[in-house]
């Protein structure tokens, strides 16, 4: 959501789309056991309950 409002200065302020913009490429990546752990703390439960599939390679990153 924040790389698309950071394309956005017509709905939020400037200060923000460039602070926003910060998203597009300077996010770290970080390995599928924090993706899980993640996952497991915002539902509540593992993956595997949340998912009928997940593929731990990552194809793009946000």
């Amino acid at each position: 959501m924040g790389q698309v409002l950071s394309s956005r200065p017509d709905l939020i302020p400037v200060d923000l789309t460039s602070e926003l913009a910060k998203l597009q490429n300077s996010v770290p990546c970080f390995g599928f056991d924090q993706v899980t752990h993640i996952i497991a703390s915002e539902f509540g439960k593992p993956h595997t309950e949340v998912f009928s599939q997940i593929d731990e390679t990552p194809f793009a990153s946000a």
